[in-house]
């Protein structure tokens, strides 16, 4: 099964990231998380923004810290998500989050900050 939603669509700039993804009911998360109602564990977040942020960036970057996140609405299986990543290397860190992509700014599913090495 797989791990990673499917990307519909990514804005990349130096600093910043944007993925719109699908998460499909087919991921391996949702199996026995719940069987009554399946929802994403909230930590696939934290996984997923880790392992886009070596693709797109820092392919040899870990993470030190996971701080200030915030589960704030459950993912359901067949969701269109959309991801923000925000750089900042001065400070090495990214701040992540996870939202409606049609209100980005009002319906929040998760965000956080990782200190990353």
């Amino acid at each position: 099964m797989k791990k990673f939603p499917d990307i519909l669509k990514t804005v990349k700039s130096s600093r910043e990231l944007k993925l719109i993804l699908n998460v499909g009911k087919d991921l391996a998360w949702f199996e026995g998380h719940f069987p009554e109602m399946a929802i994403l564990p909230g930590m696939v977040a934290v996984f997923w923004t880790e392992e886009y942020l070596r693709i797109y960036f820092a392919p040899n970057a870990a993470i030190k810290s996971v701080d200030n996140v915030r589960f704030m609405h459950p993912i359901f299986p067949d969701t269109v998500v959309e991801l923000d990543i925000s750089l900042s290397p001065e400070n090495k860190t990214l701040q992540f989050k996870f939202c409606d992509p049609d209100s980005p700014d009002i319906w929040i599913y998760s965000s956080g900050v990782l200190r990353v090495v």
